[in-house]
């Protein structure tokens, strides 16, 4: 019987390198992915500073999210900047929207306020005054029809905000700020999920829709606290 060769004690250079390879490739799959730069991360614009969110979606430009994404908040307005200050204007007086800000979070504890507006680089100073006073700003993009009027309706985008924010912070009470009856079907939504809802209706009771008053929950008419809200020259 011949002997049987000696055992190499060092295993051959190939399974070496395929021990590394499985080694590598073990730890590449449970590292953290890491995205590659992209031109988000450059410094945005002076508008974008000011400005930024389209329909609630992050998007780091013009268009984007202005506020603190990340924290969870369980007193939600929603205010339709449009029907406000028509409603308000229609019935002959100015509202103070730093008031009207301190007036929400005393009365209803709102936490986070957000105003849906259209976005005009020619308002970016306002916008600025808004966010100091505590809104935070969701922009709707102006189009204009054939005689050149801005349009930007925004009650799609505080619909889909508002049906986002009740799945992702399960807000324990919210705000309507409209007299607008297209928010009924949100208004019966909330009531079908029990999220505790009030109405703050910038028009007088007699041109609040009946279809937000059909919803039976309580509606605040503006015109009630006037004196408290109204804009005065100081």
């Amino acid at each position: 019987m011949q002997p049987m060769p000696a055992r190499n004690p060092h295993p051959p250079r190939l399974l070496r390198r395929s021990a590394v390879l499985l080694r590598n490739l073990l730890l590449r799959r449970h590292a953290p992915l890491r995205r590659p730069p992209s031109r988000l991360d450059a410094p945005q614009t002076r508008l974008a500073k000011k400005a930024v969110h389209m329909g609630g979606f992050s998007v780091g430009e013009p268009g984007s999210r202005m506020g603190h994404m990340s924290q969870s908040h369980t007193n939600i307005a929603y205010t339709d900047g449009a029907n406000l200050h028509k409603g308000v204007g229609g019935s002959g007086w100015k509202l103070d929207y730093k008031r009207f800000r301190s007036w929400m979070r005393q009365k209803f504890g709102v936490t986070t306020a957000n105003l849906f507006i259209g976005l005009m680089s020619k308002h970016a100073d306002l916008y600025t005054t808004m966010q100091a006073f505590g809104y935070e700003l969701v922009f709707k993009e102006i189009v204009y029809d054939g005689d050149g009027k801005a349009k930007g309706n925004c009650d799609a985008d505080l619909v889909l905000r508002a049906v986002r924010d009740f799945f992702e912070s399960k807000p324990a009470s919210v705000v309507l700020v409209s007299s607008d009856g297209d928010y009924a079907p949100l208004v019966r939504f909330w009531v079908e999920k029990q999220v505790a809802c009030t109405i703050i209706s910038p028009a007088p009771i007699s041109k609040c829709s009946i279809l937000l008053k059909r919803t039976g929950v309580p509606i605040v008419y503006l015109q009630d606290v006037q004196h408290k809200l109204a804009y005065t020259l100081k």
